[in-house]
């Protein structure tokens, strides 16, 4: 927990109506305020629901290819996939009821893709072409528990999505070659959620709703909506020698929109946001040099979005909407070399300018608000050394890294800012000669950093803002033999 309003909505219902109720037994500590941040990165006071993440997962693919002729060769994808998840966390990090959530998802989905490809022209012109299906149903169960409501929150989710694409590439000469392609994308999505509320204290008056007067039907509907939309992509490259290879590629993207599926107060019908689009292009170059013992790559690219999706918490909801407009430009760089045998050195760089271009009026992202998860710098550094010996190969290797600041909320709320920040981790690795034993012993977070890696804000509603910090410092050793 890394802050506390009390005069937040949630602790206002809950202080006022419900603490008192609870201090015979619990004394001061029966009220909602700053004693509940613990000051410990690594410890809460949150007791009411027992934090829980379960996933269980199971799947099937077949993937069936058929040579046809010399110039066709057709390949099936199909996959089928089940996924069952409960989540369940004590948002508040208190023994209180200011924030307790739940999700419990049965999902499942099938997918079948074709694909059509060849090669003529001595090979000079390659091509594919296919389509492709997925069906996705999800049983959405989310009760929550707020200080305010008890909401039963349910939705049954139908997910269709086609698509058709096509590439074809040709080799004008030895040296340069270009690519194009196209894809077109429809996706249906339907909706038909029933959320009740189970409990309900009048944020207006602060008064219990009777319980005669309760379930409150909050939304009960039935959407659909069905978005489509053509990408485009094309490339250009060019063999400058056999060790240096240039590009340029320019291609479209496309997200559609959808439904945010919490809902804590009463609506005609759940929240909607838009397809996402976004415009890229990225010209670049790879070389390989010093006989293949340095290879050096270098990007620099440009990303246009339109109605970039973002989540934000309104008034406890958290919905998925449409920030703006944004682009992103930069440079990226990369170094592998292996100077003498068996020393590895490794570097890579970026460079990242994000920004807002314009915010959709509606939106509670501020004027002057950066993209959250989009730090400056990216870096990171790596050597290892691998001796052999004659009872087998030791190699030790350590990893660094560096990270700018970065902001984990689309509303940058301060406590979630991490400053940048260095890591460290180590490991020593030994091979035995037969190469049918590995064995490992490493540290993660040699320094002990301590980061924060995503947080929750909504001081005006729920009253606090809480962090989730990576884990300190550990140790592992594995072992592997192989058959």
């Amino acid at each position: 927990m890394l802050k506390i309003n009390p005069n937040g909505l949630g602790p206002t219902v809950f202080n006022t109506v419900i603490a008192p109720t609870l201090v015979p037994t619990l004394g001061p500590r029966a009220f909602y305020n700053d004693q509940y941040i613990t000051g410990d990165f690594y410890s809460t006071y949150g007791d009411f629901n027992r934090s829980k993440s379960n996933l269980d997962v199971w799947g099937l693919g077949l993937t069936a290819n058929w040579k046809v002729a010399d110039w066709l060769s057709i390949k099936s994808i199909t996959a089928y996939r089940t996924s069952k998840s409960d989540n369940d966390r004590d948002g508040d990090g208190s023994p209180l009821v200011i924030l307790g959530p739940a999700t419990l998802i049965d999902q499942k989905q099938f997918s079948q893709e074709l694909q059509f490809s060849g090669e003529t022209a001595n090979r000079r012109f390659k091509w594919i072409a296919g389509l492709y299906y997925l069906r996705e149903s999800i049983d959405f169960v989310a009760p929550v528990n707020i200080s305010f409501v008890d909401t039963d929150n349910r939705a049954i989710i139908e997910n269709r999505s086609y698509a058709a694409f096509g590439q074809a590439s040709f080799s004008v000469t030895d040296r340069l070659r270009v690519t194009g392609g196209l894809r077109y994308t429809r996706d249906k999505k339907r909706n038909a959620p029933t959320i009740i509320a189970t409990r309900l204290i009048d944020p207006a008056t602060l008064t219990p709703v009777p319980p005669q007067a309760l379930p409150i039907p909050f939304l009960i509907s039935d959407e659909s909506r069905t978005d489509s939309k053509v990408t485009p992509a094309a490339t250009i490259d060019y063999k400058f020698s056999d060790d240096v290879f240039g590009y340029f590629t320019y291609s479209q993207g496309f997200k559609s929109g959808g439904f945010s599926q919490r809902i804590a107060f009463p609506r005609q019908k759940a929240p909607s946001f838009d397809p996402e689009t976004v415009k890229s292009y990225e010209a670049g170059l790879k070389l390989e040099l010093l006989d293949r013992r340095l290879r050096l790559n270098t990007a620099a690219f440009y990303t246009d979005y339109s109605n970039l999706q973002v989540i934000i918490f309104n008034n406890v909801e958290p919905q998925t909407q449409n920030g703006g407009a944004a682009t992103l430009k930069g440079v990226e760089f990369e170094m592998q070399s292996r100077p003498v045998d068996g020393l590895s050195v490794n570097f890579s760089a970026g460079y990242l300018d994000a920004k807002y271009d314009s915010i959709n009026p509606g939106t509670l992202i501020p004027a002057n608000a950066k993209l959250a998860y989009t730090p400056e710098w990216t870096l990171s550094g790596s050597i290892a050394y691998e001796a052999q010996t004659s009872i087998g190969t030791i190699t030790p290797r350590l990893d660094w890294s560096y990270r700018s600041a970065v902001r984990f909320d689309a509303l940058n709320t301060p406590e979630l800012v991490q400053p940048g920040y260095h890591l460290l981790n180590a490991n020593l690795t030994y091979v035995d000669p037969s190469e049918k034993w590995r064995v490992a012993l490493g540290v993660t977070n040699l320094t002990n950093r301590h980061y924060l890696v995503g947080g929750f804000s909504d001081l005006p509603a729920t009253g606090f803002v809480d962090g989730t910090y990576a884990r300190p410092r550990e140790w592992y050793l594995t072992v592997r033999r192989n058959f």
